[in-house]
């Protein structure tokens, strides 16, 4: 069974998007980025399309895949909560449009607007991860992401058991990157009789050194 949500009541954070700008307040343009900011963050909203899919499944071939798993793990115990996230393909739109009529300062804007909005909606499914899998008697021990913890052709195996395409309407190519652009694929594995739950991306173990949103 796939659960799908789209009520998201998300506020752009001014600081994650200034940080994604690397525009820090001490530099000269910074009152001009942040009223540009302001401007367009109405519109933004509008084409803003939230959408998560999340549903249980085993994760087949991939368990040789996860450093770290004890062997005596029999292979029908390798369960994976997949949840598939996108906002949609309108704000990405509005970025290229940008881009292409020369507005460069808004289409970097708009993209971080975006970023920040499909990061943030990390947070707000945590209370729903932890539901799902208290109903179910589940844990979660951790949390995959392709491609270092786990190959890209995951992605297609979440696709496909979340029925994204036919639920939300995004595809999947045969790089198996997802389309629309701002879409991701997570796998929280499973344990049963667990009452902990490591969903949190871990920067400690992160290999994009360069993310701007890095903690660590």
């Amino acid at each position: 069974m796939v659960k799908k949500i789209t009520d998201f009541e998300i506020t752009i954070d001014q600081d994650n998007v200034m940080l994604l700008m690397d525009c820090g307040k001490d530099s000269n343009v910074y009152p001009r980025v942040v009223e540009e900011l302001e401007e367009i963050l109405e519109e933004a909203y509008q084409r803003i399309e939230p959408v998560a899919l999340l549903a249980i499944g085993q994760l087949g071939q991939f368990e040789d895949k996860i450093e770290g798993i004890k062997a005596s793990r029999k292979r029908d115990e390798f369960l994976g909560l997949y949840v598939m996230k996108s906002i949609g393909r309108r704000i990405s739109e509005w970025s290229t449009q940008c881009f292409e009529e020369g507005d460069y300062l808004k289409g970097m804007l708009v993209d971080a607007v975006a970023d920040d909005y499909l990061f943030q909606m990390n947070e707000t499914l945590k209370p729903v991860i932890v539901e799902m899998c208290l109903e179910r008697g589940y844990g979660v021990e951790r949390r995959l992401e392709a491609p270092h913890d786990l190959p890209m052709s995951v992605q297609r195996k979440g696709w496909e058991l979340t029925k994204a395409k036919e639920l939300a309407g995004i595809d999947i190519k045969e790089s198996f990157m997802l389309d629309p652009v701002k879409s991701t694929c997570k796998v929280f594995l499973l344990k049963e009789n667990s009452k902990e739950f490591h969903v949190d991306h871990d920067c400690s173990t992160c290999p994009n050194l360069t993310c701007k949103l890095r903690k660590t």
